[in-house]
């Protein structure tokens, strides 16, 4: 199903506390590839993180926490559609299927 937004293709990234320097370095990568990315610094719960992201129309929120880290993965979660999937922690792998999902 393809969606198209009024509103411009953003990832929140949502993520615990203890993770800030591998959330803005994550935060980083993605603006350099031209990805509108917010991250909150206030430390705020994941349900907190996830209203923040509805209110900031994020198309995409993604979550890094305990369980990703231990798996080496990034849960994403299309905030269009309420559809989740995890993927492999590789920068090049995981920037490569955010710009798949912005050219949906």
């Amino acid at each position: 199903m393809l969606f198209r937004s009024s509103s411009p293709f953003s990832v929140y990234v949502v993520a615990e506390p203890n993770y800030a320097t591998l959330c803005l370095q994550l935060t980083q990568t993605l603006r350099l590839h031209g990805i509108r990315t917010i991250y909150d610094l206030q430390r705020k719960s994941f349900k907190s993180q996830l209203k923040d992201a509805d209110r900031n129309n994020a198309t995409l929120a993604v979550f890094i926490g305990e369980e990703e880290l231990n798996s080496n993965t990034i849960k994403i979660k299309d905030m269009r559609d309420g559809s989740q999937k995890s993927i492999n922690y590789d920068t090049n792998e995981f920037v490569s299927y955010i710009k798949l999902l912005k050219a949906l």
